[in-house]
C-alpha cells in the first residue's frame, strides 16, 4: 500500500505541499527565527523594499492596460469578466516575478506605503544621528590627544570606552545601512500569509533572505558589531565604576593605594578582550547552524509546486528536517545569541551598579564623621567627580537601550507570529532611542571633566578669536582713503588687541592656581 502511494506523482505532491504547510504553521524554527534580533532590526529595510517591488507591479500593471487598450486587444463582444480574465494574465505573465508570482496578488497597498515611509523617515533620523555621533566623537579625541598629560588614567580609559564603542556603533550603522542601497529585493513573498496583515508578509520575506548562508555573515557582521557596541560600553563603564569605587574607599579608609598604570590598563584590556572573543565564538556557533537552516528555508519559500518526479521533494524536506532537529531544542540560544549576551550582560551590570551605588553610599555615611575634612581635598573631589561621571554615563545608556530591551524580551514571551510582526514594527524607533548613549556620553565626559571642559573653552576662545581677526582684516581692506584707512586700521587693530586679551586674561589668572592640581592629576591611575 504505502510502496503503491509512493509511486503515485498526485499523492506525493499533496503531501510535500501538506508538509510545506505544516512546517510552517507548527514548526518552532519560523518561530524562532521571527524573533530574532536580525528580523527585528531588518523589518524596516524589509518593509521598503517589498513597497518598491509593489510600486514596479503597479507601474507594470497600469502600462500594460495602457497598451491593451491602445492595441484594441479587447473586442466588443467580450464582457467584463472576461476582459478582467485576460488582463490578470497578461498582468501575470508581463509584471510578476517568476520567483515571487504572488506579489501580484497582495491587497492593502495603503498600508504597505504606510510602513515604507515610516521607515524612511526612520532612516533620515539615523542619519543626522551618525553624523552627530561622529562629530562627538572626532571631538573628544582631540580634546583627548590635547589633555591626556593632565588626565588621571582612569579618565583616559573612560574616554577611550566611549570613543571605542562610537566607532564600533557607527561601523554596524554603516553595515546596516548598506543594504538600502542594494537594489536586490529579499526574500518572495510566502502564498500561506497572503491573507495575513502586512506587517507578518514583511517579516517573512526576511527568513530566506537574512538566513542565506552568504547573506547572514554580512547581517552577522552588523549585528556583531552592534552588539559589541552595547555591551562593551557597559561593561567598561561598570569595570571603571568599580575600580573609582575601591580605590575611594581605600582613601577614605586611610589606606595605601597600591594600583599600577599597567595592571589598570591591563584588566580594561582583558575585558574587551573577553568580549571580543566571546562574541566572535558565538557568531562562528551561529554560522554552522544557519548553514543547515538556509536549505531547508529555501524549500519551503517554493511553496506548493508540482513535481517532476515522485519522492524527490519528499524525500529532500525530511533530510533537512532531521539535520535541523536538533535546533528545535537549542535554536532558541543560537538564533537569539547576541540577544541573550545584551540581556545577561544588562542583567549582570544592573545588579554590579546598584551595590555598587548603594555601597558607596554607605560608606560615605561612615566616613563622613570620621574624616569630615576629606571631602574638600583635591584628590577625593576629583575621584567622587569621575565617579559620579561614570553613574551619569552608565545611566544614559540605561535609558537608550531601555525600549530595545523591552521588545526584544516581549517577543519572547509572544506565541503569535501577527504579534510578533507587530512588535517589529516598532523596533526601529527602539534603535533611534539607542543613539542617545554614543550622542550623550562624549558630551557628559567633557561637561564633567575640567581639564577636557577648559581645552574645549580655549578652542573655542581661539576658533572666535580668528574668526574676528578676519572680519577686522576685511573691513580694514574695504576702506576709502588712505588716511581714513589707516586710522580706522589702527582703530580695529586696538579692538583685536583688546578682543584677544579678554579671553586669556582669566586663564592665565588661574593657571598658577591650576598647575598644582594638574600635577597632582598627571601620572595618577584615578
Amino acid at each position: 500500500m504505502g510502496l503503491a502511494l509512493s509511486d503515485d506523482v498526485l499523492y506525493m505532491n499533496l503531501l510535500s505541499s501538506s508538509m510545506v504547510s505544516n512546517i510552517h504553521s507548527d514548526s518552532e524554527l519560523p518561530s524562532l527565527v521571527l524573533k530574532t534580533r536580525l528580523v527585528l532590526q531588518n523589518f524596516s529595510v524589509a518593509a521598503i523594499k517589498l513597497w518598491k517591488q509593489i510600486q514596479e507591479v503597479r507601474r507594470c500593471r497600469q502600462s500594460v492596460i495602457v497598451e491593451m487598450e491602445k492595441n484594441e486587444t479587447f473586442s466588443i463582444n467580450d464582457t467584463e469578466e472576461a476582459k478582467a480574465d485576460r488582463l490578470s494574465a497578461q498582468v501575470s505573465h508581463a509584471c510578476c516575478p517568476h520567483n515571487n508570482i504572488h506579489i501580484c496578488d497582495l491587497s492593502n497597498e495603503r498600508k504597505y506605503r504606510s510602513l515604507s515611509n515610516r521607515a524612511w523617515h526612520s532612516f533620515y533620523v539615523e542619519l543626522c544621528l551618525s553624523a552627530l555621533v561622529i562629530f562627538n566623537t572626532v571631538l573628544l579625541a582631540t580634546l583627548l590627544l590635547k589633555t591626556k598629560r593632565s588626565l588621571s588614567t582612569a579618565t583616559v580609559l573612560f574616554v577611550f570606552n566611549i570613543m571605542f564603542s562610537n566607532l564600533l556603533f557607527f561601523s554596524s550603522f554603516v553595515f546596516f545601512m548598506g543594504s538600502l542601497f542594494d537594489d536586490r529585493p529579499y526574500g518572495s513573498v510566502n502564498e500561506d500569509y497572503m491573507d495575513k496583515s502586512p506587517e507578518l508578509v514583511v517579516a517573512e520575506t526576511l527568513q530566506t533572505h537574512l538566513f542565506a548562508s552568504n547573506e547572514f555573515r554580512k547581517h552577522l557582521v552588523q549585528e556583531t558589531l552592534y552588539s559589541l557596541a552595547q555591551n562593551g560600553s557597559l561593561i567598561g563603564l561598570i569595570h571603571l565604576l568599580v575600580l573609582v569605587l575601591l580605590v575611594i574607599n581605600r582613601s577614605m579608609s586611610g589606606k595605601c593605594i597600591h594600583l599600577s598604570r599597567v595592571s589598570v590598563v591591563s584588566v580594561f584590556a582583558c575585558v574587551w578582550v573577553f568580549l571580543i572573543m566571546s562574541h566572535v565564538l558565538f557568531s562562528t556557533l551561529q554560522i554552522n547552524a544557519i548553514r543547515n537552516l538556509d536549505e531547508l528555508f529555501e524549500t519551503l519559500s517554493k511553496g506548493k509546486t508540482y513535481l517532476h518526479t515522485a519522492r524527490s521533494n519528499y524525500e529532500e524536506i525530511a533530510t533537512q528536517c532531521d539535520r535541523t532537529a536538533v535546533f528545535h531544542a537549542f535554536g532558541a540560544y543560537l538564533l537569539r545569541g547576541h540577544t541573550l549576551f545584551t540581556l545577561l550582560f544588562l542583567a549582570a551590570s544592573i545588579t554590579i551598579f546598584t551595590i555598587t551605588v548603594a555601597y558607596h553610599c554607605r560608606i560615605r555615611r561612615q566616613h563622613d564623621f570620621i574624616h569630615s575634612g576629606l571631602r574638600d581635598q583635591s584628590p577625593h573631589r576629583r575621584r567622587e567627580k569621575l565617579f559620579h561621571t561614570l553613574i551619569f554615563s552608565i545611566a544614559t545608556f540605561f535609558v537608550s537601550v531601555l525600549g530595545q530591551t523591552y521588545i526584544e524580551i516581549a517577543v519572547f514571551w509572544v506565541d503569535d507570529r501577527e504579534e510578533v510582526a507587530n512588535l517589529s514594527k516598532w523596533y526601529h524607533f527602539a534603535r533611534i532611542a539607542a543613539f542617545v548613549d554614543p550622542v550623550l556620553n562624549p558630551l557628559i565626559v567633557v561637561a564633567r571633566t575640567p581639564a577636557l571642559r577648559r581645552q574645549l573653552r580655549a578652542q573655542w576662545t581661539s576658533l572666535r578669536s580668528k574668526t574676528s581677526s578676519r572680519s577686522a582684516k576685511s573691513r580694514r581692506a574695504v576702506g576709502g582713503k588712505a588716511s581714513i584707512r589707516r586710522s580706522n586700521s589702527q582703530q580695529n587693530r586696538c579692538d583685536v588687541e583688546v578682543k584677544l586679551v579678554k579671553p586669556d586674561r582669566p586663564a592665565s589668572q588661574t593657571y598658577s592656581t591650576r598647575r598644582s592640581q594638574d600635577s597632582q592629576t598627571h601620572n595618577s591611575v584615578v
